[in-house]
């Protein structure tokens, strides 16, 4: 009997995103017998468990913010790497403005994200530390700024087009960008005057001027740290205990996907773009910086394992983590080193 193996990645562009587009990783699972499934062609009961990495969903590749609620709140995974490409966290503003940093940062109405959701409200927590690092580069107190809490609805899931073409779809409405839209609604109105957007789609927002970038941290001598930086790979604690042949192809594949990307820097544009969003070539590269495409290969550097601790402590010291644990426990490299060893074979 064949082994199922369930797979999600967050729409960022990623090395299991080329793997998957490539069939690399389809073809290395057949090898052990093998059936790979992505979460997001399952029941849509089962979509929560992009948020809770529980039984049927082995393996993860996207945002920390998640992974690190779902550790916190008892959910046991093994962290397998992380991956450091800096993309767009940027301030949004109505096209008409022309505020200036830092003067007018106590005079804005900044927008806070709120979903009534049952798991971490992520996107809440990535806006609050993006704008907390502005903050902080600044030094303004948060307790002088004006934040509007603004319900988000809760139906934004990316779909695939189907199982064959793994394509993120998204409403292309040029009035609006679905995952950004009650904020623009509210930009319009007046009832805030700034929210965050991140990635391609603050280029996006841009391209269609319906909103402009105020500020990129990414592009300044900011803390980019946030949901996408570092992004990390997990995958089930137990699946990983009883099924290390897996979970060492699967990092196989992803190590090769980041060394073919090196040298593939259109077709990785191509991939990135259908990955993300389905948002233009232009609006990815608009988001990365220039050699984005050599930044695909996991590891456990310093500075990736430093800023998910930083992240951590942020989530917990706001309060959307309720236990605190050990980074430093969680980390497994033995995978990934097994993987580099069998790539270089």
């Amino acid at each position: 009997m064949s082994r199922q193996v369930v797979l999600t990645r967050c729409p960022i562009g990623s090395a299991s995103e080329i793997a998957l587009q490539k069939g690399w990783l389809k073809t290395a699972f057949n090898e052990l017998d093998a059936d790979l499934e992505l979460l997001q062609n399952l029941d849509p009961k089962e979509q929560i468990k992009h948020f809770t990495q529980e039984s049927p969903l082995w393996f993860r590749e996207g945002g920390n913010i998640p992974p690190i609620w779902a550790m916190s709140n008892g959910d046991r995974t093994k962290l397998l790497g992380l991956t450091m490409i800096n993309q767009t966290h940027a301030l949004m503003v109505r096209t008409d403005t022309d505020y200036k940093l830092p003067d007018d940062l106590k005079k804005l109405k900044f927008s806070v994200p709120k979903s009534d959701v049952e798991r971490v409200d992520f996107w809440q927590a990535m806006v609050l530390r993006g704008y907390n690092s502005v903050f902080k580069h600044y030094g303004v107190d948060e307790s002088e700024i004006t934040f509007v809490d603004i319900k988000k609805g809760n139906n934004k899931a990316a779909k695939h087009l189907d199982k064959g073409n793994i394509v993120f779809k998204f409403n292309k409405d040029n009035d609006t960008v679905l995952q950004h839209e009650e904020e623009l609604i509210a930009l319009r109105e007046g009832k805030i005057d700034v929210f965050l957007a991140h990635g391609a789609l603050a280029h996006e927002i841009k391209d269609k001027k319906l909103a402009k970038i105020l500020i990129d941290i990414s592009k300044e001598d900011i803390d980019n740290t946030n949901n996408i930086y570092p992004s990390v790979i997990t995958v089930n604690e137990e699946f990983a205990n009883n099924n290390r042949d897996i979970v060492v192809s699967y990092l196989t594949e992803t190590l090769r996907a980041a060394k073919w990307a090196q040298s593939h820097k259109n077709e990785v544009d191509e991939i990135s773009a259908k990955g993300q969003y389905g948002t233009t070539i232009k609006q990815v590269l608009e988001a990365r910086d220039p050699d984005y495409y050599l930044s695909f290969t996991p590891g456990f550097t310093d500075e990736a394992v430093n800023a998910l601790k930083s992240q951590k402590e942020f989530l917990l010291e706001r309060g959307f983590i309720k236990n605190d644990f050990d980074i430093d426990s969680w980390l497994a490299p033995e995978y990934l080193e097994e993987a580099k060893q069998r790539l270089d074979d």
